[in-house]
């Protein structure tokens, strides 16, 4: 609720019943601080928090409201006191020059802006100081005759002192709790929504301004979430644009945005072809200062006329120190204003609101047709898995693949050998409880094999689940952010499962098998995405292989893009290619038009078959800079964000090349809200450097594959002796394995697995050097060494040398001693107890310690085994290897080996226990830091003078979650900080955070 007015760019909409209430607490708020301005009297914090208490109902501690809400209300008292009281001002000044220190003096009475919401921070929202937005009215000339334009009102400071000049307004502002604040600021004109980037698109033919003035953010785009350099010239453009012929346009941004700077120059000029630039001046950043900033500023006017020469510009005055200095400068130098070449009308439509909904046919659940065969709900146990008895683990990369969690009486086998990873076939899958519907016949008649059924099986407990949180999405499907359980359109996104088979398996059949299972629980409507259309024989061959009508499976190319889909059931089938068709003039896009098909309501079965073809959907890096979202993927999470109840199966046997290209499977619940961004490489591209190693002539080639090869020799060498080089999944071998104890330490809330703490004795056998394969080294310049100080003996033969950090290069040998060998700078032997000895002493030495090594070596390893995912975080980071073994008993085990130390620190006592409602009396009591998981940690802070519950140690991936549960977000000292509100709703927010991020120490302090 407290960033609402400020936007509502990364906050959860509020109902409208909320933001009603939330902005006639801000306007009873303005009105109160009004009084203090009539009196001439300073708002400082005392008297803000006051007032913002008092209208709000609560404190910002509370999360009620926050600071930026309250600076933004000061201006809209501003905008109060200069309506109420403008026009005498104006007629006392008796000009412009003698207005300005009359707002100078209104505005040393606001408070200076210390503190931002995430919102302001992104949309760049900084209010038009009063001084400066007096310098522009003056640049703009604004007679009773003129419409203006103001593309980006914010709180309406700029507004306010054209409505004062006589003109008739034309306000416009994205973020809806600004907006819904002008509507009662400024009652008699009607304030659109749009984005101003693009207000020439949206707005009515008929609206035509003779003046634009406009303050647009300087590299802030809607929707975007990183720094767009032309933002603040796309809002000057598109202005323009909307212009009339002759009409004036006065904007301020930054500094750097200027026919000068030779960045801007091309620009300047193409836009001079349309208005012509007639004054630019810079503004020192002081004149912002009360305003939370002191950036360098610029004023730019632009006259609606084509220049004579598109290259000239008007020499800018330089850099005003203050807006006196500006004023002047604007005055002497400001070339009247042109002739308007056209009538100009004021009325300003509003845009209407389309459901998603909207003209969409309800789809048939007829649960009778000619061509649905007999419904049979499909009878299956689940089994406890073992391993095959007398199969012991191999090398192998792969094991042959059989059904391991449930048993389908009556299915047969599939026709071909199948096989799975050797890390697979270790952990057998959870056991299902989802029944689907299949004709009997299929299953007696090996139509669809027992591996595919279970495809079915899984795809349909998958489907029977919905992913965590609420989430609303914007009328376009690409928008989608997090959202309170009771927010108006609130929506949940439907678990997808993905099925990534590799050849063989008859992914195709398993499809239809899934669609089958829908089609007879009565889902008659679904959508099948392929690569090709040509692919469309194949998937009405794989339908009709089970008994179905092959016509059933229509391409959608069938439908042109401006008329509805008319089929009353059926499979639509589409190539990526025409899924990414957007809108042509009248035409809705593809997508829309096979949402309105099904419903926003649908909960059938959407395939996104050969899934990879949607890789990179959200952008990224590549090699050569930021790479643009593909459509083929901005299309699929279109229609995926559209129908949040569908029922998504992704299908790939290659699934994506890099993790962020697998962003595309939103419905996997793999991300929470995160995004996926590419990676950053500061190297060339191996392109670049395999051109330059080829070339090279080919006996330097050679030397540098030598050199590389000996570089990468000592690095593997490194990580292995240091105990760091990961073989990926390593089969553990020994004589013996024997589990001594194992322990529950976490159990999935929803599906019930464990993961599971084994504590093993681990015995192997003894593989001592002989003192035979020792002497042999002689012959590879050894050394033979004792030990002064043990008597131990030791060979020593040459390593490769290392580079270190910085630079130089480091010789190193190797120690080769009985029972293990390891590597050592040569110049540490120097100082060691290591000497020289000859054969004799040499073998006697070998050969006492060969008499003491034992037989066998037990140990004891702990191995954190079974579902590992959700506590990947909590497990000790010393080493992320996964590891597999065999017991003596023939069970198999694979997971982490932890340390003993860690085992310890786990088992000697159980996560503190305590409530939400203890939890919040003690952080409130300023005594008690709690560490929760995910290194987040909750302490009391004192905030502008009031004590707050703040959250630290949160990511980006965690903040809309965050904000999502109740915790609410304050920029300070330009890092954004979170809270728990200290209301009566902290404890429920407070229990929502606990149960997401348990308590994992309670530690005091002194009370803050």
């Amino acid at each position: 609720m407290t960033e609402s007015l400020a936007g509502g760019l990364a906050a959860a909409p509020l109902s409208m019943r909320a933001a009603a209430t939330f902005t006639s607490a801000a306007v009873r708020a303005a009105r109160r601080l009004l009084t203090d301005l009539e009196r001439g009297r300073r708002i400082d914090t005392t008297v803000l928090r006051s007032a913002m208490e008092d209208a709000f109902g609560g404190s910002d501690a509370a999360g009620t409201w926050n600071w930026k809400t309250a600076y933004d209300l000061c201006e809209a008292a501003t905008v109060l006191f200069l309506r109420k009281f403008g026009p005498a001002m104006r007629a006392k000044a008796g000009s412009t020059a003698a207005m300005l220190p009359m707002l100078a003096k209104i505005a040393s009475c606001l408070p200076t802006h210390t503190r931002r919401s995430e919102d302001s921070q992104a949309l760049q929202q900084f209010s038009t100081p009063i001084p400066l937005g007096l310098a522009a009215c003056t640049a703009a000339g604004i007679t009773p005759a003129d419409r203006i334009l103001e593309p980006s009102v914010g709180t309406g400071l700029l507004a306010i002192l054209a409505e004062l000049a006589g003109g008739s307004l034309m306000l416009n502002e994205l973020a809806e709790g600004r907006a819904a604040l002008l509507d009662h600021l400024f009652a008699n004109v009607e304030v659109t929504r749009f984005d101003a980037a693009q207000i020439d698109d949206h707005l009515d033919a008929g609206v035509v301004p003779s003046v634009v003035l406009m303050n647009p953010p300087f590299s802030a785009a809607a929707n975007v979430d990183r720094r767009m350099a032309d933002a603040a010239f796309r809002h000057i453009a598109s202005a323009l644009a909307r212009l009339c012929d002759g009409g004036r346009l006065v904007a301020i941004a930054g500094a750097g945005l200027a026919p000068d700077n030779p960045t801007w120059l091309e620009a300047f000029v193409r836009l001079q072809e349309r208005g012509r630039v007639v004054f630019s001046a810079a503004i020192d950043g002081a004149v912002y200062a009360k305003h939370g900033t002191q950036t360098d500023t610029r004023l730019i006017v632009i006259d609606k006329s084509p220049a004579a020469d598109a290259k000239a510009f008007p020499a800018s005055v330089g850099m005003a120190s203050d807006v006196a200095t500006l004023l002047e400068w604007v005055t002497q130098h400001v070339p009247p204003r042109l002739p308007v070449a056209v009538p100009v009308l004021a009325d300003v439509i509003r845009r209407p609101t389309i459901s998603r909904s909207a003209g969409a046919i309800a789809p048939s659940r007829s649960s009778t047709s000619g061509s649905a065969p007999e419904r049979l709900e499909l009878a299956y146990e689940t089994v406890e898995w073992s391993p095959p008895e007398g199969i012991r683990l191999t090398d192998a990369l792969c094991e042959e693949y059989g059904l391991q969690s449930i048993h389908i009486p009556g299915s047969c086998p599939h026709p071909t050998k199948l096989v799975q990873s050797a890390a697979m076939a270790s952990v057998a899958p959870p056991k299902p409880s989802y029944r689907p519907h299949l004709p009997s016949t299929l299953v007696a008649n090996g139509v669809l094999s027992d591996a595919q059924i279970e495809s079915v099986i899984y795809a349909g407990e998958a489907h029977s689940e919905f992913l965590a949180g609420s989430w609303t999405v914007d009328a376009t499907f690409d928008v989608v952010a997090a959202g309170r359980d009771d927010t108006e359109n609130a929506i949940r996104f439907r678990r997808g499962w993905f099925l990534g088979d590799g050849t063989g398996a008859g992914k195709g059949r398993q499809v239809a098998g899934i669609l089958l299972d829908n089609w007879l629980k009565g889902r008659r409507r679904a959508v099948w995405i392929s690569k090709s259309d040509k692919l469309i024989e194949d998937a009405q061959r794989d339908w009709s292989a089970l008994g179905m009508e092959r016509l059933l499976v229509t391409p959608l190319s069938r439908f042109r893009q401006s008329t509805p889909i008319r089929l009353s059931e059926g499979i639509l089938f589409a190539p990526y290619a025409t899924l990414r068709t957007d809108v042509r003039g009248e035409k809705l896009s593809r997508v829309r038009q096979i949402v309105e098909w099904l419903g926003s309501d649908f909960d059938g079965v959407i395939v996104f078959d050969e899934s990879h073809a949607m890789q990179n959907a959200v952008g990224g890096k590549g090699e050569r800079g930021d790479q643009a979202a593909s459509q083929q993927g901005r299309a699929g999470l279109r229609l995926q964000h559209a129908l949040p109840n569908s029922r998504v199966v992704y299908v790939s046997a290659t699934g994506a090349t890099t993790v962020h290209n697998l962003a595309y499977a939103q419905r996997l619940g793999l991300w929470v809200g995160a995004d996926a961004n590419g990676l950053r490489d500061d190297l060339p591209p191996i392109t670049t450097f395999l051109n330059r190693l080829l070339a090279l002539t080919i006996g330097l080639q050679n030397v540098l594959f030598t050199a590389f090869e000996q570089l990468l020799t000592a690095r593997i060498e490194g990580a292995v002796s240091s105990g760091t080089y990961d073989l990926g999944l390593e089969t553990l071998r020994a004589e013996s394995f024997v589990v001594t104890d194992r322990r529950t330490i976490y159990v999935h809330p929803r599906t019930g697995a464990e993961t599971r703490l084994l504590t093993i004795v681990q015995r192997e056998r003894n593989h001592p050097v002989g003192l035979d394969d020792a002497l042999a080294h002689l012959s590879n310049h050894a050394v033979l060494l004792i030990n002064e100080r043990s008597g131990r003996a030791a060979v020593q033969i040459p390593a490769p040398s290392i580079m270190l950090d910085n630079g130089e290069i480091e010789r190193r040998i190797r120690l080769i001693r009985p029972m293990e060998q390891h590597q050592v700078p040569l110049n540490m032997m120097a100082e060691s107890h290591w000497v020289e000895a000859d054969r004799e002493r040499f073998a006697a030495a070998w050969l006492a310690e060969l008499a003491e090594v034992p037989k066998f070596t037990e140990s004891t390893i702990h191995v954190a085994a079974g579902l590992l995912l959700p506590i990947w975080k909590r497990l000790p980071n010393e080493s992320t290897r996964v590891y597999r073994l065999q017991n003596d008993a023939g069970g198999r085990v694979i997971g982490r080996k932890v340390s003993a130390t860690w085992v310890v620190n786990v088992l000697a006592a159980d996560a503190p226990s305590l409530t939400p409602d203890a939890a919040f009396a003690a952080l409130m009591d300023g005594r008690t830091v709690l560490d929760l998981g995910e290194d987040l940690q909750l302490r009391r802070v004192r905030v502008m003078g009031a004590y707050r519950i703040e959250l630290s140690g949160f990511n980006d991936t965690m903040r809309d979650r965050l904000r999502a549960y109740g915790l609410f977000g304050e920029i300070i000292s330009w890092k954004l900080r979170m809270f728990v509100p200290t209301d009566t709703s902290g404890v429920e927010v407070l229990s929502r955070v606990l149960d997401t991020y348990p308590v994992a120490r309670i530690s005091e302090r002194e009370a803050a």
